[in-house]
């Protein structure tokens, strides 16, 4: 029974831990997936300033520009939302912000330039396409990239811990349904021995009764069986009054006679 609790218990515990590793999981899956969505965005925004040949400032007036850049103060604010219990990790989503904003504004400025540059001044929007080239690898932060990778890396050992509590539950469920067959088993047999064994006292006092040899001793308790012996005994006890009183009259009878 002690074992059986001890199991009952370490089952409850290792479900509540998977329910921990769960809210891990979805945790970590989505501080992940609004960084990578974040990513998304920024670099979305960068496409709609076209290639070099396309360079304009039409786009950074733009309605979808604008909200493009709206969208992505939005997802770098949810990031920040999702790891408000680190003030490390808020503290690297605000820099990756302030860094997206800044790169964006410098891009923005070459933009402009380039609006006001000669079309035909070829190297000079050779020089203009090349700093937009070296502004792009600062649009994500890399620390913010890292926490990226990390919080994947979270979610995939969150997910094993989970399958390795499912698989120990499973084991000491099963391990536990075995124990309670044994100790059924067990408890059975010992009682149907127990029950056997003063049965048995029962019908071997019948045979003493026709033997005229003394009964068992009467059982104990107060089941049923005991209550039977008992009153057995109080039976026998009876007939051998009525016996002993039966032939003390014949013998008085014969010493009348």
């Amino acid at each position: 029974m002690l074992v059986q609790l001890g199991l009952l218990a370490y089952i409850v515990q290792l479900q509540n831990e998977a329910e921990e590793w769960l809210k891990t999981t979805e945790h970590s899956r989505a501080i992940a997936d609004s960084i990578n969505l974040t990513s998304q965005h920024a670099f979305d925004a960068v496409a709609m300033f076209g290639d070099k040949s396309t360079m304009t400032d039409m786009v950074i007036n733009s309605p979808e520009f604008i909200n493009q850049r709206n969208q992505i103060n939005t997802d770098f604010d949810n990031i920040a939302q999702l790891v408000k219990n680190s003030p490390k990790e808020v503290n690297i989503a605000t820099s990756a912000k302030s860094l997206c904003n800044t790169t964006l504004d410098e891009l923005v400025k070459i933009m402009e330039v380039r609006a006001k540059a000669d079309p035909a001044n070829k190297p000079l929007i050779k020089k203009l396409w090349k700093e937009v080239r070296m502004k792009l690898p600062t649009l994500m932060s890399d620390d913010l990239m890292s926490l990226g990778r990390e919080m994947k890396s979270v979610e995939k050992d969150s997910v094993n811990h989970q399958s390795k509590s499912r698989q120990t539950t499973t084991l000491l469920t099963i391990i536990g349904a075995c124990l309670n067959v044994i100790f059924t088993i067990l408890l059975a047999t010992a009682l149907v021995r127990w029950l056997t064994h003063r049965l048995n006292i029962i019908h071997d006092n019948t045979y003493r009764l026709a033997a005229s040899r003394n009964l068992n001793m009467p059982l104990s308790g107060n089941d049923e069986v005991a209550n039977i012996d008992a009153t057995f005994h109080s039976m026998v006890r009876e007939l051998r009054d009525a016996r002993r009183k039966e032939q003390a009259m014949f013998t008085l009878a014969h010493d009348v006679i």
